[in-house]
């Protein structure tokens, strides 16, 4: 895009969050749990990817709703990190989410993101600006309408020279219109091609190409020839992984890496060695990327 910096990403994020995260030595439903560590940071994936984004060398710039006395926070603490945090002011206060951190399990408690008004979709809209580079992350609101969908998509589209989508549901089906990547998960993916057969679901995504979390089984880019690789599995907290293969996967492509989905993957795998999502240890990345290997894809 003409004029603008080519290291300025956008993220756009519709379910913003405070997240809070305890780390315990064992989980006991029922119990009083002793907490031996808390982390409190803006998340959503939006707030993941924005934070992974800038610590790879990117400069994100995050349109988001906000409300309340938590939306300020977020806002607040956003800026402090150095992301340039675009509010949309709601009247419902930002979310707060939970994740129970034990050894070799964590548990989650999201709370759902609140309904967005017509004046707030509009104002989102137009917060946007000319990007190399736009992704779409987290959640849609409850409730959100089809043509509101739509339009934020295209409009996405029509300001960004790439343009990726993270979501599920009904903004999925969407988003692989619109999106040049969308990045589902298996399951997700294979609702979107109809099919659970392998062959069938790496060669699908309409007009967008799909990233596929699998799993202990990689990660998997679609094609007329899919391409399959995955690192050796990290022990910590998975929660956020996506998210960093989003952004650096984003970032690969801006920064005219060589190998992105490689690259990406290495990232992601470093953060499950994180207690919190949204943090990566790029030394670790560096590390873990030349262990990253190729394989074949599942007929």
């Amino acid at each position: 895009v003409d004029g603008v910096g080519w290291n300025m990403i956008q993220v756009v994020s519709l379910s913003p969050a405070k997240d809070v995260t305890y780390e315990v030595a064992e989980l006991a439903l029922g119990q009083t749990n002793r907490v031996t560590q808390v982390h409190v940071r803006p998340g959503g994936k939006g707030a993941n990817v924005a934070r992974v984004l800038a610590t790879l060398g990117a400069t994100p710039r995050m349109v988001c709703p906000l409300g309340g006395a938590t939306g300020q926070w977020f806002w607040e603490t956003m800026q402090s990190h150095g992301i340039d945090c675009i509010t949309v002011a709601v009247p419902e206060e930002t979310r707060t989410c939970i994740a129970v951190v034990e050894e070799a399990r964590v548990t989650e408690f999201t709370e759902p993101a609140p309904a967005l008004s017509a004046t707030a979709w509009q104002n989102i809209q137009e917060r946007l600006e000319p990007s190399p580079l736009t992704i779409i992350t987290g959640s849609f609101p409850r409730d959100s309408e089809e043509a509101d969908i739509v339009q934020l998509l295209a409009r996405a589209r029509k300001l960004s020279d790439t343009l990726i989508v993270d979501t599920s549901g009904a903004a999925l089906r969407q988003a692989v219109q619109f999106a040049h990547f969308v990045s589902p998960n298996w399951a997700e993916a294979c609702e979107l091609a109809g099919s659970t057969a392998p062959s069938m679901v790496m060669r699908s995504g309409g007009p967008s190409r799909a990233l596929i979390s699998r799993g202990s089984e990689g990660v998997t880019l679609t094609g007329d020839e899919p391409v399959c690789v995955r690192a050796p599995e990290q022990l910590g907290n998975p929660t956020g992984a996506g998210d960093a293969l989003v952004a650096a996967f984003g970032w690969a492509l801006v920064s005219g890496r060589a190998d992105p989905l490689k690259y990406a993957v290495s990232v992601a795998a470093a953060s499950v060695r994180s207690p919190v999502a949204g943090e990566v240890d790029v030394k670790l990345a560096a590390e873990i990327f030349d262990t990253v290997e190729e394989h074949p894809c599942d007929a």
